[in-house]
């Protein structure tokens, strides 16, 4: 592929710091030890940012951003730099760089498989089976930050090198975040209408992680990050944080209830709650994954991953 990494024949562990009281619905903290593995340490970083760079897969964001901007990144950077003058630099402050999709790669698809499947007895009575595991890799120096937004997969947040703050918020209050929101973002991939307001940052839960910790968050829990100061020290001034998220029989369910609701709203047919156990809504749900291949055959449309 372009790019030898070593692997590492170590066996490496991630667990809930409170196994007996974790619930796929709910944000817990975890603990891991893969900031010791050597596919995670710097030079193997930079090796795979080389290979990330002509997938389009390294994301760049110009400086500046706040907890409340809009979260846009393309795939080159904002002030021309190279890559290289980008890894050279990374502890300026605000530096931020992301690997989007880093299972392009065989060797980090493989480890990253092998993060999430011990996991799943975890979820599997709640969530059924896993599938489309991803990684998504957050590098930065402080003051640095992820705008609020939320995601379509389940997501195992573990923290490789520096420490991070993560701002999460219960996905099930409708005074954050309403049922026709969560459409509009599962089914149009939609942040039009996610915004951060006061009333919203109030009801921030704080988690904030060093190496060696991490966060399990659900589907569509809103979410911003921040990399904190006062921690760094001259060659040890970086954040690096890994998103290992993945679809399960229950987002599925979701998704397409999601699109089964989008048509219901405009023939006023009955909707369907989003939190409806998986299989009540079995009809619905099954309608929705017609009415999204439909569309992906007939109207170019694509629907989003593991959404059908």
């Amino acid at each position: 592929m372009g790019v030898k990494l070593h692997t590492d024949d170590r066996q490496f562990y991630v667990s809930p710091q409170n196994k007996g009281a974790y619930s796929s619905d709910r944000f817990a903290r975890l603990q891991h030890s893969y900031n010791q593995h050597s596919m995670f340490s710097w030079d193997a970083i930079r090796e795979l940012a080389e290979f990330m760079y002509p997938l389009k897969g390294c994301r760049f964001v110009k400086r500046g951003l706040n907890l409340d901007s809009e979260f846009y990144h393309v795939s080159e950077s904002p002030d021309g730099r190279s890559l290289k003058q980008i890894f050279d630099e990374i502890e300026q402050p605000g530096s931020w760089i992301a690997l989007y999709n880093i299972e392009k790669h065989p060797d980090y698809a493989k480890l990253l498989n092998s993060i999430v499947g011990p996991l799943s007895d975890l979820f599997k009575d709640q969530e059924g089976d896993f599938f489309n595991v991803g990684g998504f890799m957050f590098i930065s120096a402080p003051p640095a930050y992820t705008p609020y937004h939320m995601d379509r997969e389940n997501n195992f947040w573990l923290q490789l090198k520096g420490q991070k703050r993560l701002g999460l918020f219960e996905r099930s209050d409708r005074t954050i975040l309403s049922e026709t929101q969560i459409e509009d973002f599962i089914v149009n991939r939609s942040l039009d209408s996610i915004a951060l307001t006061d009333e919203i940052a109030a009801k921030a839960e704080y988690f904030d992680v060093k190496a060696g910790e991490g966060v399990y968050f659900p589907s569509t829990t809103p979410h911003m990050t921040e990399t904190t100061s006062g921690w760094e020290k001259p060659g040890d001034g970086v954040s690096v944080s890994l998103g290992v998220p993945f679809y399960t029989q229950q987002t599925r369910y979701i998704a397409q209830l999601c699109q089964y609701n989008k048509v219901a709203r405009r023939l006023h047919l009955p909707l369907s709650k989003l939190d409806t156990p998986r299989g009540k809504e079995s009809i619905k749900a099954a309608l929705g994954r017609y009415v999204a291949l439909t569309k992906k055959n007939y109207r170019h449309y694509n629907p989003p991953p593991g959404s059908y």
